[in-house]
């Protein structure tokens, strides 16, 4: 593996925090990389990716992105490194950030889409996948169904390139600024999609969650869509914390479903 814009000889060292589906290093001192583990090609489409970050990787919502290829049987995508990159969690998440956490989404949703390659979400699909990554308990394959049935006859109103992953260390702060990085899961997809994910991911408080609402303009319809859509992500990523847990034995991976779980009986 060569990245064109590094020359050799290269030293990596593992960086101090470590991804969920890929492996994290520092080369050189000066470049930050994400090397994709094996555990991901059942869920992830690189090929896919690769189309993503080349639509985004100089966009001012995002940090830059130098180089993403596909070598060795895995994923690399090469990144300036900033030593002093901070993420949401450990910031404090009041009214003024979520306001500019919300135009980065928004930002995100108005890129003009000038590769056909991009993937579309099929929700459907997509569910059968992680949901057939274990075998899911009686009561989860109900779900599953009524999700199914209400699928069947959803119709988005906008179809946007959505990051579909808006866990809390997916934004991150420099330089008095905001950006959304990691585009491991983006395709094109129901611009409510994400407007769920945030809440449902990162957002705690109830105060918080209205007022992430407030800043889309939703309608009440809206939002009873994207209670439907968090039910659904918390059921697909339930699937896939099981199946990383059965996998690896990683106990992170067992809390995260956990809390999936209960969030889909609440």
């Amino acid at each position: 593996m060569k990245f064109k814009q590094v020359e050799l000889p290269y030293n990596f060292a593992v960086s101090k925090t470590q991804g969920l589906t890929n492996d994290l290093l520092i080369l050189n001192d000066k470049y930050f990389v994400k090397r994709s583990k094996d555990i991901s090609k059942k869920f992830l489409d690189w090929n896919n990716q690769i189309n993503v970050i080349n639509l985004v990787q100089n966009k001012k919502f995002t940090l830059p992105i130098l180089e993403a290829m596909i070598d060795d049987n895995k994923l690399w995508i090469l990144m300036p490194y900033y030593e002093n990159l901070i993420s949401l969690a450990n910031k404090t998440i009041d009214q003024a950030t979520l306001k500019a956490l919300a135009k980065l989404v928004q930002e995100l949703h108005q890129v003009k889409i000038t590769n056909p390659k991009i993937k579309i979400w099929d929700p459907i699909k997509q569910l059968k996948l992680y949901c057939n990554l274990i075998q899911p308990e009686q009561n989860l394959e109900k779900i599953k169904n009524q999700l199914i049935n209400w699928l069947k006859t959803y119709q988005p109103k906008k179809i946007v390139l959505a990051h579909n992953d808006l866990v809390i260390d997916n934004f991150v702060y420099l330089n008095q600024k905001w950006y959304l990085i990691d585009w491991d899961f983006a395709t094109l997809n129901d611009c409510l999609f994400d407007i769920a994910s945030f809440a449902s991911e990162t957002l705690t408080k109830v105060g918080d969650i209205n007022y992430w609402y407030q800043l889309f303009n939703l309608s009440e319809a809206e939002i009873t869509i994207i209670n439907k859509w968090i039910k659904y992500q918390n059921l697909i990523w339930y699937c896939w914390a099981q199946y990383l847990y059965q996998e690896t034995n990683n106990k992170i991976y067992q809390m995260i479903g956990k809390t999936k779980l209960a969030n889909l009986f609440q």
